[in-house]
């Protein structure tokens, strides 16, 4: 099989994105597969020395972001002039490319709607089958771009049009699987993003120390509803469980508006680092997740990295999520953590003080999560679950 990748961010090292294409392209064979990239001409993407075989033709991706300085009416017309370019003049680019590499089907990453556009019009000029791949809810893409309701309707029949088309669909989650499978009737396999059991840590199965919790956090800061909660639980009590202090360990960007005075911040660490740093340093790991409305489905659907690396770093997990939601629901089903679902307080402080207060409940869930790295987020697991998706 040779395929081509359409997505809007090439197989590199400095974007997400572009980080777990990366991955996944060194689990397939060499020589299969060539890159149709719609790049944002902003971005300035840092390619893969390891993957410099693979022939990339990068073309400019239009502004995605509704034009509303033009007006309702400008914005809706804007839209539908950019998708006139998708089918016009980037699809016949696509399928030239594709005939020029001798593809056999097309991979697509479906976020935002110039892909989306793209994706089936390309595989049917071509002839040949579509494999889909989704990382978060098509809605929360439109919504942050603030593209206009008429616009967004379309763009949604198509998404819907191009996962009933897909021979496949490489999901984010379990629970996008199971949703899009049922919804669409279309093959769906859940491809979370790996990595090599010697990344994996065995930190004892207690508290580093008797007079101190370390509460670590990795990655994007955007649930900001968990968080305050966890912060006026901490606050409420002096910041001290059981007669321990509490601090806060966050490896990421702007730590928002956590107390400086509680928080250690550390910045972004590459992988490796961060779970040996979290296994090091932390006793206790968070995963916030949004509880706001417009994120319901975000929230059910996606699922967050850092349960991976979490999981890696081999400390107990403390989900901070609606029960619905992906990480909550298999941090359920593999005891691999607690789960408060619930914005009070009291709740979160005082799942927070059971998992530190008891031993026998730390030393379970510390023990749960590094069977479940073992598990599921192994780069074999991966590689397994991609080739079950091509297949």
């Amino acid at each position: 099989m040779k395929l081509l990748l359409l997505a809007d961010i090439p197989p590199c090292r400095n974007f997400t994105g572009g980080a777990v294409l990366a991955e996944q392209c060194r689990l397939l064979q060499s020589g299969s597969v060539a890159g149709f990239i719609v790049l944002n001409p902003e971005l300035r993407p840092e390619l893969c020395p390891d993957l410099s075989e693979i022939p990339l033709r990068i073309v400019d991706k239009p502004n995605e972001r509704g034009e509303w300085e033009l007006g309702l009416e400008g914005a809706i017309a804007a839209e539908r002039f950019k998708a006139t370019v998708c089918r016009d003049e980037l699809v016949a680019q696509a399928v030239a490319f594709g005939r020029e590499q001798g593809v056999t089907a097309v991979w697509a990453m479906l976020e935002g709607q110039t892909i989306v556009r793209m994706a089936l019009p390309l595989a049917e000029a071509l002839g040949v089958p579509l494999y889909t791949q989704v990382w978060d809810p098509l809605s929360w893409w439109l919504r942050e771009h603030h593209v206009d309701d008429e616009t967004s309707l379309a763009v949604l029949a198509q998404f819907d049009a191009t996962l009933r088309g897909s021979r496949a669909c490489a999901t984010a989650s379990w629970n996008m699987a199971a949703h899009y499978q049922e919804l669409y009737g279309t093959r769906c396999v859940p491809i979370i993003s790996g990595y090599e059991p010697t990344a994996a840590r065995m930190p004892p199965l207690a508290l580093r120390r008797c007079d101190e919790i370390v509460v670590g956090m990795a990655g994007q800061f955007y649930a900001n509803d968990a968080w305050d909660v966890l912060v006026s639980g901490l606050e409420a009590e002096n910041w001290l469980v059981g007669g321990r202090t509490v601090r806060i360990l966050y490896l990421g960007g702007s730590p928002g508006n956590l107390p400086q005075q509680h928080c250690t911040h550390w910045g972004y660490l590459p992988p490796e680092a961060a779970i040996d740093t979290l296994a090091l340093h932390a006793d206790i790991l968070y995963c916030p997740y949004p509880f706001r409305e417009e994120m319901t489905e975000v929230a059910r659907l996606s699922f967050p990295s850092k349960i991976v690396m979490y999981a890696a770093a081999g400390r107990p997990i403390l989900c901070h999520a609606p029960y619905d939601s992906s990480p909550a629901q298999y941090l359920d089903r593999t005891g691999a953590g607690a789960v408060c679902a619930t914005l009070d307080a009291r709740a979160v402080y005082d799942m927070l003080r059971w998992i530190a207060s008891d031993p026998s409940v730390f030393a379970r869930l510390a023990g749960a999560a590094q069977e479940a790295f073992r598990t599921d987020f192994t780069r074999a697991v991966m590689a397994r679950n991609v080739s079950d998706f091509f297949s």
